[in-house]
């Protein structure tokens, strides 16, 4: 989808401009054609409303394809009136005082042909999102979460029992996902089989400038039913059940590749999620989970694995902060927005006001014109190997977590010679978070400093 550089050339034959996004267009619509034709019985298209499925009837099938709508990102029906009038007219009849349906009358007429006049009108109060205006407005007693389990429950009567439901979910916000974990999982005894990240919107987007940028925030996920209920105590369990989660992320990693960075992050997550929704109920200190604790232990599990299948043992918290941090920043730039950064409060157990003051966050906007910029925090770290960056960092670092400190002594000490004072059990410690540095972020000059962060004997 490029439908962000249409205008930049009208009429070039070039990737997003609108001579190659008509053909593409065109190739669509034939590719649709030729399929429907002359195989009625394989291929229909029904425009039906999923929380009904009325036109249906008692088919089963093997696989169900859906993409749900991202709870508040979109507010479909009122956006969709633009075109919605446009649309009724090129596709209906007209007798020069009234609209006469023609080509699918059930979007634009109701069932005694009368036209209806805006699509808000009749549609909005069916919509599965969550607008709490409207709500109000149709006197609607319910919630996005509700909505969703109705509209899964719903399909899922038409899915074979060994069946899967693969769903495409963008949201960046943690609540959207639980509500969809808690519709699928909780609500309709569905397991995560698998699930790829994908990117949803590139930083120069202007709907990424909204704030939906991220690898975190889009998904193809495929979920099936539950066999049995499985109970799981993750107290009882929980070094076997971290140990399951490494065999899982590196079973992905040899199928998908070696990913360092934000996406390795997003496949041990999906591995841990994969884990946990294959039990029910889950218990954790002593209490159920519900979906949001849940997704929290998933977060927390899948950092775990990520330091277990690195090797090393790391008990400082800050730098346990510090390196999710490393991992989850984007690219370019090395920002977090707050959606992002709550991966990293749940995994290392404390807030973003914390990291500030341990001075591993600082509060920045970012994006283009004002109208374009959004909250961000920038994650301290150095980004040239010279002298004043690494101690423009450490300025704000020093004396908040001892291997932190001596890290940045190490680095000091590398590129100027400066003194380190680091004991040796901190030293150890260090090594293991350099050793973890190097393998998720891939620092330049980090593997010159592993000899020297090696303790004395």
């Amino acid at each position: 989808m490029t439908w962000n550089w249409v205008e930049e050339y009208p009429v070039s034959d070039v990737l997003g401009s609108f001579t190659r996004s008509l053909s593409s267009v065109i190739e669509g619509l034939e590719y649709l054609v030729s399929a429907v034709s002359g195989s009625p019985s394989r291929v229909r298209v029904l425009l039906d409303d999923a929380s009904s499925l009325s036109k249906l009837g008692g088919e089963k099938f093997d696989v169900v394809v859906t993409d749900p709508p991202y709870a508040y990102d979109v507010a479909y029906s009122e956006l969709s009136d633009f075109y919605y009038v446009w649309l009724k007219r090129a596709l209906s009849d007209s007798d020069g005082v009234s609209l006469r349906p023609r080509f699918l009358s059930e979007a634009f007429f109701d069932e005694f042909g009368v036209e209806i006049p805006i699509q808000w009108q009749v549609f909005a109060p069916k919509e599965v999102s969550e607008n709490k205006g409207r709500f109000e407005h149709f006197k609607m007693n319910v919630s996005f979460r509700d909505l969703l389990a109705r509209a899964f429950a719903n399909i899922l009567r038409l899915l074979k029992d060994d069946g899967l439901l693969v769903v495409y979910y963008v949201a960046k916000k943690p609540e959207s996902w639980e509500n969809l974990v808690d519709a699928l999982w909780r609500v309709n005894g569905l397991e995560l089989v698998t699930a790829f990240p994908v990117a949803t919107e590139s930083e120069e987007s202007v709907v990424a400038r909204g704030g939906k940028a991220s690898v975190l925030g889009g998904y193809v996920s495929v979920w099936r039913k539950r066999v049995s209920a499985k109970p799981l105590d993750l107290d009882a369990v929980r070094e076997s059940a971290l140990a399951e989660i490494v065999d899982r992320v590196g079973g992905r990693l040899k199928v998908a590749g070696n990913f360092e960075g934000h996406t390795l992050w997003v496949y041990s997550y999906m591995a841990a999620l994969e884990y946990l929704t294959s039990h029910y109920p889950v218990r954790a200190g002593g209490i159920e989970l519900d979906s949001k604790g849940l997704l929290d232990y998933a977060v927390t599990l899948a950092f775990k694995a990520l330091l277990r299948r690195t090797g090393v043992e790391l008990h400082d918290r800050v730098a346990q902060a510090y390196l999710a941090l490393r991992i989850i920043e984007s690219e370019r730039g090395g920002y977090v927005d707050s959606d992002v950064l709550s991966h990293v409060e749940r995994a290392v157990g404390f807030g973003h006001v914390e990291m500030v003051k341990y001075g591993l966050l600082g509060e920045v906007e970012i994006g283009g014109p004002r109208v374009a910029k959004r909250k961000a925090f920038e994650v301290l770290a150095p980004r040239r190997e010279t002298v004043d960056e690494v101690r423009r960092v450490y300025h704000y670092q020093r004396g908040k977590s001892p291997v932190l400190d001596c890290f940045r002594q190490l680095q000091l000490n590398a590129l100027a010679k400066a003194s380190v004072n680091c004991g040796v059990d901190v030293r150890r410690e260090t090594v293991d978070f350099a050793r973890a540095l190097w393998s998720w972020v891939r620092l330049v000059f980090l593997m010159r400093m592993m000899l020297m962060l090696r303790p004395p004997g």
